[in-house]
């Protein structure tokens, strides 16, 4: 069983190189169920999911899980999420439009009670009206 410490530093470094990725913008990344050692999961919010799609981004996170010699998860504990994802918008209900950075959040509400690791949940962006 790996301990919480581990998964949290092994996370960040997924998450640091990740960011520097040409033409990826992480909007958000956070474990979830991070005190739960048969469930945690690291949930990544990417912009560009519905453009480049879930494969293209799985391939270049199984890359780097190897790159910076991440041995705590594997590809399976990572889960690439939208907004509407429920974690999303429980931490979003919690942190209102303020950017979270590095926070433990216990109990999250609407999650069954889940803890959740941020290292970054930028705010949501704000949709254009068009004026008609």
């Amino acid at each position: 069983m790996v301990n919480t410490e581990t998964l949290v530093n092994d996370g960040e470094k997924l998450f640091r190189r990740l960011d520097q990725e040409q033409n990826l913008t992480v909007d958000g990344a956070f474990w979830t169920n991070i005190r739960e050692p048969e469930a945690p999961r690291l949930k990544l919010l990417i912009k560009q999911l519905p453009t480049v799609g879930p494969t293209k981004l799985y391939t270049t996170i199984q890359k780097l899980l190897k790159k910076v010699l991440v041995t705590s998860f594997t590809l399976e504990d990572v889960s690439l999420v939208d907004e509407e994802d429920p974690d999303v918008r429980a931490l979003r209900a919690v942190a209102g439009n303020s950017p979270l950075l590095t926070m433990i959040f216990p109990n999250l509400p609407n999650t069954g009670g889940a803890t959740a690791y941020v290292y970054r949940l930028a705010p949501k962006a704000k949709t254009r009206r068009s004026s008609s």
